[in-house]
């Protein structure tokens, strides 16, 4: 998990924050032999957690649900104008809206699938320059067994973060298929500290390939957080299987809403 260290935005003092990454294997073509680093990411922040962390860390003294409200709603106009078709200087980064996709000509009518609207952030001189303190750390390479990368709440578009009761999810990463004949294969999510009380996710999945899992996630006691797990024989790749299940464990942690 990253190293916490006190800096000032306007004035960057000489400080060292540390982030902690693994190598995978570079699928990419003409990649192979080659490793691409994927930082260790244990979760995702929300603006009510940065909003707590900023009285404990950061000696905010004022109302914490007047100050949540505010940002809330400067977010939601910023969201409001960019629907507007302009771009938004956050000051550590710029938000813009850009049209994807080719016309054919001059005439040809925007398709909503062919030319979606897409938001992008561009980095700032101010985040450019404090990326200059920051110091990483390899970990070495990742276990090719298999890894999970990224659990996606549909509901609420939140990734490695939020659990919806009853909703969608999406489970992307490496070798990840539940396959096999041991009864034990499965999606789990397992409660911190309590392993005793894993719940098994439905094994009927919408899709169920070696890079993506697609789910609905089933009813969960509310604030509690679950580690994902992943139960499986699956070896890589045809209908040759381990001998005995492997877990792969997510490093991030996720809360049910």
């Amino acid at each position: 998990m990253a190293k916490s260290v006190s800096f000032m935005l306007n004035d960057a003092e000489d400080v060292l924050h540390l982030i902690r990454a693994k190598l995978y294997p570079n699928r990419l073509p003409k990649g192979e032999g080659t490793y691409i680093a994927r930082i260790s990411n244990e979760r995702v922040l929300s603006v009510r957690e940065i909003c707590d962390i900023l009285k404990t860390r950061g000696g905010f003294s004022g109302d914490q649900a007047l100050l949540l409200d505010h940002v809330q709603r400067f977010f939601n106009e910023a969201a409001y104008q960019l629907c507007n078709g302009f771009a938004v200087d956050m000051g550590l980064f710029k938000l813009s809206p850009s049209i994807g996709g080719i016309f054919l000509s001059p005439r040809d009518k925007r398709d909503r699938e062919k030319h979606p609207l897409e938001f992008h952030l561009h980095a700032g001189s101010k985040l450019k320059e404090l990326a200059k303190i920051v110091d990483v750390v390899i970990d070495g390479v990742a276990n090719t067994r298999g890894y999970i990368h990224q659990f996606i709440d549909v509901d609420t578009g939140s990734v490695n973060s939020t659990l919806s009761g009853g909703g969608s999810f999406i489970i992307t990463g490496s070798k990840i298929k539940v396959a096999g004949d041991d009864p034990m294969c499965g999606v789990y999510l397992e409660p911190e500290g309590d392993p005793d009380a894993r719940v098994k996710v439905q094994t009927r999945f919408a899709v169920n390939s070696p890079s993506k899992i697609i789910g609905t996630v089933p009813m969960l006691a509310a604030s509690q957080s679950y580690r994902l797990l992943i139960i499986t024989q699956f070896l890589g790749s045809g209908n040759t299987f381990l001998q005995k299940p492997k877990t792969l464990s997510s490093e991030f942690v996720l809360k049910a809403g």
